[in-house]
């Protein structure tokens, strides 16, 4: 179990800091008016996981929404992932 939380938290914050790249925005540019830079650089580095609430936030702000496609492949997990354990 822990390695699927591990490889969550490290996709989650690969999606995050790709998206903002690409709109050439700072790690601050993006905290701005949802948390602290110092949190976008822990996601983005895979040391921490956004709770539901800022992952929504930050997608919103990073225009990508959580049925497309994109956060489908990155958060593909294998079927046979057994999360009960």
């Amino acid at each position: 179990m822990q390695d699927v939380l591990n490889e969550a938290t490290k996709r989650i914050g690969e999606l995050v800091k790709s998206n903002r790249k690409k709109k050439r925005w700072t790690q601050s540019d993006l905290a701005d008016g949802i948390c602290s830079q110092a949190m976008i650089s822990s996601i983005e580095s895979g040391r921490d996981m956004p709770n539901v609430f800022l992952f929504y936030k930050l997608c919103e702000k990073l225009d990508v929404t959580l049925t497309s496609s994109f956060l489908k492949e990155i958060l593909n997990f294998e079927t046979s992932s057994n999360f009960s354990e």
